[in-house]
């Protein structure tokens, strides 16, 4: 399994959907609202991924505002 999109063993495409059901409330303002984009911050080797995840959402979104 290489961990990409199509290519997941059962436990990363667990925790992808885990990931995914965590970011519910920021889905719609990601950049890439997609699996390849969710994968990408799985695989930061920092273990608070959904922490560091919304904190670049919001901080990007109050740039743009």
């Amino acid at each position: 399994m290489s961990g990409r999109v199509g290519d997941l063993s059962p436990k990363q495409a667990e925790a992808l959907e885990q990931f995914r059901a965590r970011i519910q409330d920021v889905f719609s303002q990601l950049p890439a609202q997609n699996d390849h984009f969710l994968l990408r911050w799985l695989r930061v080797p920092n273990r608070d991924n959904e922490g560091l995840f919304v904190k670049k959402i919001v901080k990007n979104k109050t740039k743009t505002s």
